[in-house]
């Protein structure tokens, strides 16, 4: 609809320009009559022809336009475009030839080539036109590289919100997050929002949440509106869950669970999470494993709430565990005050986790995580020795079999990391061969002396952007324990400035101006050392060293 509005502006133009009578296009328009027979005569080479020689005699850029139509009414298209371009080239000012050539490159599935185009239909009546032709270049080349003052523009000229959504998020992808924001408030007052959601979204980002609670009215209309069903009814239900995070993070807790409850009696069948976060803000521990046991009955492969109720069982039996005269008194039916609201007001455990896990752990896919849940659980419910003992061997059995899967591998270091069992934790490393491993050799490496293998490794964990700054900073001091101080130094240098952390930095510059008053470079040593008590005057030792170097001098 809006390329043929734009199509009858340009012919309504023509129209003027053609009737004008101006005696300086006569010649044109004597031309042009002619080859209008051609084309009734069906001498369709000859026509094409005819156009391209009277480009000569165009005095206007209308006249390239009546070139134009009549070589699309004849399927030139290359013809059509050759024209145009020459025409700009002669009418730069001409808005109308960019629009229309922006138009038939957008047809002809060529939107990258009208973006040069583009910036002269900004403040025209086609800025729709040169939005069109951003968005779809961006789309075909996976890019936000779309002009957003032109997407702004084209919603200026034309109120549709498609165009100002899309100049946000081009806004939002470069990280202009606030000003991505503000473009919201074009929408006049008196205006419905029209993707609600999304501009609740970037404010969500932002750490604003009160336009969330406004705007979800829209979303919830919309969604009654189609019916409850698609894509509106999905949009309604994750503003309801943003809407009830924005009022926990605000801390309401009470405006929270009713979004979340909102949320789930719109669609229980595709909320598992928010059948959780109920749980997790329960008022009492009943109602939180009475919502964990209907949520399990709904997604019995969740693992977030199925972990949840295995420490929940575990915290009631150690805390409902009874001592000796207490279980004789239940045998025999008698029961304290203490024990009978104990009884009676404690949550029912329905399942038994183990079963759960079991359950869970059949279902093909499973979350990973289930493995070290039901590690974990069988560790606490059997504290013996025995059981410990056999703790690491299970868990180098589950090595075995999951030793590729990352979460299972983190685990099992930090398992044996914190049984006090070193050669164990650095021994997984081995397993599968990553990056990050290399981290661990690296430290193994460093523990026996072998400075240079050492630093390889580390070199090697570097590129795991978790582990760079770590990896970087230790093979600093690998460099300076084998004596090779200027790598040493670069080393400290490059770590300092993959951190944000200025008091990080201050202790980096430290230990470089220790390796400069080693090398008996003071001045050099005295220049870093400022620097680092500039990023951290409480750095005690750089003040130090800095106060003997002052003394030597």
């Amino acid at each position: 609809m809006q390329r043929l509005k734009i199509f009858f502006i340009l012919f309504i133009a023509f129209l003027f320009f053609s009737c004008s009578g101006k005696t300086n296009e006569q010649a044109f328009l004597d031309g042009l009559s002619n080859i209008d027979v051609q084309i009734a005569e069906g001498r369709q080479a000859k026509a094409l022809k005819s156009l391209k020689r009277l480009q000569k005699k165009a005095v206007s850029s209308t006249n390239y336009i009546s070139i134009v139509k009549r070589q699309l009414k004849l399927n030139s298209i290359p013809d059509a475009l050759i024209s145009l371009q020459t025409g700009i080239k002669k009418f730069p000012d001409s808005p109308e030839l960019s629009a229309l050539l922006t138009s038939i490159l957008i047809d002809s599935g060529k939107p990258a080539e009208a973006l040069p185009y583009c910036e002269k239909l900004k403040n025209t009546p086609y800025a729709s036109l040169g939005a069109e032709a951003s968005i779809l270049s961006d789309i075909a080349l996976n890019s936000f590289n779309s002009d957003f003052s032109l997407l702004k523009a084209a919603y200026d000229k034309t109120e549709n919100q498609v165009f100002l959504k899309n100049a946000a998020i081009v806004l939002a992808a470069k990280g202009r997050l606030r000003d991505a924001s503000h473009l919201r408030y074009n929408i006049p007052n008196d205006v419905a929002p029209e993707h609600p959601f999304f501009w609740s979204c970037i404010v969500y980002d932002l750490g604003v949440f009160d336009s969330i609670f406004g705007d979800l009215y829209f979303s919830l209309v919309y969604a009654d509106k189609d019916g409850g069903e698609g894509k509106t009814a999905e949009n309604a239900r994750l503003h309801l869950m943003l809407a009830a995070d924005a009022a926990f993070g605000q801390g309401d807790t009470e405006r929270a669970r009713a979004f979340w409850q909102a949320a789930a009696d719109r669609s229980p069948e595709s909320s598992p999470i928010v059948f959780y976060d109920l749980a997790l803000t329960a008022p009492d521990e009943k109602e939180r494993v009475d919502l964990l046991i209907e949520c399990i009955d709904l997604y019995p492969g969740f693992y977030p709430v199925i972990a949840r109720y295995a420490r929940e069982d575990i915290a009631l039996r150690e805390l409902n565990s009874q001592d000796e005269l207490a279980a004789y008194l239940e045998s025999k039916g008698f029961y304290s005050m203490k024990m009978e609201e104990t009884y009676f007001t404690s949550p029912k455990m329905t399942y038994k986790p183990e079963d759960l896990l079991a359950r869970a752990m059949k279902t093909p896919n499973f979350d990973q995580r289930f493995i070290l849940e039901e590690f974990r659980y069988n560790q606490i419910m059997d504290k013996t020795y025995a059981s410990k003992a056999r703790g690491k061997a299970d868990m180098w059995k589950i090595l075995e079999k999951y030793g590729k899967e990352p979460i299972i591998r983190e685990y099992a270091k930090w398992y044996f990391a914190q049984s006090g069992d070193f050669n164990a934790c650095l021994s997984v490393g081995e397993i599968g061969k990553r990056y990050e491993d290399s981290f661990y050799a690296g430290i193994n490496s460093a523990l026996s002396g072998d400075f240079e293998n050492a630093v390889s490794s580390f070199a090697a964990s570097a590129q795991v952007p978790a582990y760079a700054y770590a990896s970087t900073v230790n093979s600093a001091y690998m460099y300076y324990m084998s004596g090779k101080t200027e790598d040493a130094v670069n080393a400290y240098s490059l770590a300092a400035s993959m951190t944000q952390d200025k008091k990080r930095q201050s202790m980096l510059h430290y230990e470089i101006a220790s390796i400069f008053y080693e090398r008996k470079a003071y001045d050099r040593a005295i220049s870093v050392l400022g620097y680092a008590l500039e990023l951290n005057p409480k750095n005690y030792q750089a003040a130090s060293l800095l106060k003997k170097l002052k003394e030597l001098n």
